[in-house]
């Protein structure tokens, strides 16, 4: 039975690493391969030979867990305690559930293992962008210490996890000031520190960092709650350790100070700097490198002196490759003035930090290769870019170039903003042009160093000028990828490509129905011209196949991404927007340009029913558009002027949604509606006609309701269900409908799935990225 128990556990691992990966497409084959060889090693320990490093401290956790295990579910409260000991209490839980395993235990470790190595490419990704992110996680996929750590009944994977957990989620603080970020990264650190004293470090770091950025506020008079909040948690945590002992259970052996701590280890064939210790400050502060250096790199050649030995040379020549890494792309950093570059001395300091604390007071190769260990993904996060593969130099960026119909405030256009500026963080050379002169989003790509050219395209007038200006652009810039976005953009742009060669095209539909039979002709015409075709939408697709505008196995789907950080519930903003427009009572919104496809004139009409019997009742429609005016009067006919608000271009959406109690959509077609993803990820319940992707953002009857296009009587019957419900029913439509766009549709799930793509289809055309 324990070795069932076990083999299930491992199996349950692959599972869910398996299930991990459909949602992360890119990386499903690293997130696999690194299961299977930690799963591998983990079993050729269990039931063929023992690895090294297995058979003094990971027998005896895994015995102390069997042990504490036998005396029943008291044991959880009798041998609580933290440091060393709280993974066998770990590892005891697990026994209590399910029953003793040692094989079961390292399945836990081989899972954590294998999302430390996702953990890494998001560190990665965050630092120097998608292709160097990709060569980390496979570097830390195969590096030998994180498989053996991740392969017995070691703390070391766990303390790793939540080290570079607390590292990411700093990463992000440090770039968006969101505290929610800050609290992940001080409960991830305070997590590892729970199993290791060491990681104590990470945590003051962080508070310091805050310190100071609350020091910046306070000069440029920023002061919020929200640095105060910062620093309150900071502070109660460590007051907390320090009252408590919380994972410091070596604090006894500091008795005689560090020179202590320093001898007790310098013992045994391993040893090193037997003779070196600390007697004072200076002493420590002089010896200080020289113990780093032998931490990092030990044992040297003239060392060794068993076979055993040999691995621990091999792993010190890894680590000094990834540090010569380090320093030359700090160097390319500095040289070329990278904006990264600060990112990159923020996750360095934190390395730095732990490196020495361990450093100082190891003085044992043997301890030292495993302690190193546990900093060695934030090392490979650092050095890859070294290796060829950084997406920093000029050469090495692939350049994507964004071909839109126009740029206005549209669901399509603020989409392909939103994908251009993340590539460019990502580590794409981009450029986006327009075919019309553009409207918005101009002067925020600039800055984000994303040029916009528009080739003035006249909508009433036919000229064949900027096919050529086009043509020009492409064959000067030379972009390796073609990306076009909406009809008019698809067309030209595979008209050119017979006039301007580039490797890739990728056309992208945002609606289900582009404007009648002849372009749908256009598009079957002209498909062999285009790589791929891709929908917005799953009945989009459906269509294209049926109407034999693209072939099946041309098109997919890739669904349109909202940026679920920006829209977000903020009571604070409700209360504001509202009373900046002086409404209160029931409140439904709508967004959107004025123009057949919205169909306002079904909305009003029902409306007006509505008003009937909730005569307190508000209608808040954003934007602008052609029919604009003549839906002012049609509400002016129906005697509803009074509750319709129209309130133009609104540049605070966001803001917006949270002033309003439910969100109403009467289009006649669609694609996949950028506004109710955004109303979803606020958290608004939804009454919206039944056209295109639709029905995949709304789920009728948990976060919204469905009705059919062009009925008013349907529409209105739907908006006054979602009136009479329960206020706490709405909200738990509302919560529903934000977590099903974080689990399907944020806006960074999506640019993985473009990334993987264009990395597919240039590897088609082989070019590799």
């Amino acid at each position: 039975m324990e070795v069932a128990r076990g083999l299930i556990a491992v199996g349950v691992s692959f599972l869910i690493v398996w299930m991990f990966g459909r949602k992360h497409p890119p990386f499903r084959t690293i997130l696999l391969v690194a299961i299977t060889l930690r799963g591998l090693l983990a079993l050729i320990h269990y039931f063929i030979f023992p690895l090294p490093d297995s058979q003094a401290d990971a027998v005896m956790f895994e015995n102390l867990a069997r042990d504490w295990s036998k005396t029943g579910w008291s044991s959880l409260l009798t041998r609580w305690q933290s440091g060393a000991l709280l993974y066998p209490w770990l590892l005891m839980l697990l026994y209590l559930l399910f029953g003793p395993s040692a094989l079961m235990a390292q399945a836990l470790n081989v899972l954590l293992g294998t999302f430390i190595v996702y953990l890494v490419w998001r560190i990665a990704l965050e630092i120097s962008g998608a292709r160097v992110a990709r060569a980390a996680a496979w570097i830390t996929c195969f590096f030998p210490t994180l498989n053996l750590y991740s392969a017995i009944t070691m703390r070391e994977v766990i303390i790793v996890f939540f080290f570079l957990l607390g590292l990411l989620c700093s990463i992000r603080w440090f770039r968006k000031k969101q505290f929610l970020d800050f609290l992940g990264a001080a409960f991830s650190f305070f997590a590892a520190e729970s199993f290791h004293m060491g990681i104590l470090p990470s945590l003051f770091l962080l508070g310091i960092c805050s310190l100071a950025l609350t020091i910046v506020d306070l000069r440029h008079r920023a002061f919020s709650f929200k640095n105060l909040a910062e620093l309150t948690v900071i502070f109660l945590m460590v007051f907390f350790i320090f009252t408590t002992g919380w994972g410091m259970e070596k604090v006894g052996l500091f008795e005689g100070g560090i020179t202590s701590q320093q001898e007790r280890y310098a013992i045994g064939r391993a040893a090193y700097l037997t003779n070196l210790t600390a007697r004072n400050v200076w002493d420590l502060i002089w010896q200080a490198p020289i113990r780093i250096a032998y931490f990092l790199f030990a044992p040297f050649p003239w060392m060794v002196t068993s076979r055993l030995d040999y691995l621990g040379l091999f792993d010190a020549l890894l680590y000094l490759v990834l540090a010569v890494g380090v320093i030359w792309s700090f160097v390319r950093q500095c040289t070329r003035k990278q904006p990264t570059l600060v990112i990159m001395l923020f996750v360095l300091a934190f390395w730095a930090v732990e490196v020495a604390t361990f450093a100082i007071t190891t003085s044992n190769y043997g301890a030292a290769v495993r302690h190193r260990a546990k900093f060695v993904p934030v090392l490979i996060s650092l050095a890859t870019g070294v290796f060829g593969i950084s997406g920093q130099g000029k050469q090495a960026q692939k350049r994507l170039l964004f071909i839109s119909t126009g740029l206005a405030y549209g669901g399509a256009e603020t989409q392909v903003v939103h994908l251009a500026t993340r590539l460019k963080a990502r580590g794409w050379e981009v450029q986006l042009v327009s075919l019309v002169p553009p409207q918005a989003y101009v002067e925020d790509l600039e800055t984000r160093g994303i040029p916009v050219f528009s080739l003035g395209i006249k909508r009433k007038f036919p000229d064949p000028r900027p096919v050529f200006r086009l043509a020009r652009f492409i064959r000067k810039w030379q972009p390796d990828i073609v990306h076009s976005h909406m009809v008019h953009a698809n067309l030209l742009a595979r008209v050119v490509r017979t006039l301007a060669p580039f490797p890739v095209l990728v056309c992208t539909a945002h609606s289900i129905d582009e404007g009648g039979r002849l372009r749908e002709i256009l598009y079957h015409v002209t498909d062999p011209l285009c790589d791929l075709t891709t929908q917005v939408s799953q009945a989009g697709l459906e269509r294209y196949v049926h109407i034999g505008a693209v072939p099946r196995h041309k098109i997919r789907y890739i669904p349109n991404g909202v940026d679920t950080e920006r829209f977000k519930p903020n009571p604070e903003d409700r209360l504001r927007i509202r009373k900046e427009l002086g409404i209160d009572g029931f409140v439904w919104l709508a967004v959107g340009r004025f123009d057949p496809q919205k169909d306002y004139s079904n909305m009003l009409q029902a409306f007006a029913r509505l008003i009937h019997k909730h005569p307190d009742t508000i209608l808040l429609i954003a934007g602008d558009g052609p029919l604009k005016k003549t839906m002012e009067n049609l509400a002016w006919e129906l005697g509803i002027e009074k509750q319709v608000k129209f309130l133009g271009i609104r540049r605070d959406i966001p803001q917006l949604m949270n002033a309003a109690d439910a969100y109403v959509m009467s289009s006649s077609w669609e694609g996949m509606p950028m506004v109710l993803l955004e109303a979803s990820a606020i958290g608004l319940p939804i009454v919206a006609t039944n056209v295109g992707g639709n029905q995949e953002v709304v789920v009728d009857g948990v976060t919204g309701f469905l009705v059919p296009p062009r009925n008013p009587e349907a529409l209105a019957e739907a908006m006054l269900r979602m009136m009479n419900l329960p206020e706490e029913k709405r909200r738990e439509m509302g919560r529903a409908a934000r977590k099903h766009v974080e689990e399907n549709f944020s806006l960074d799930h999506v640019v993985d799935l473009w990334e993987a793509l264009y990395k597919e289809l240039l590897e088609r055309k082989g070019k590799k990225q």
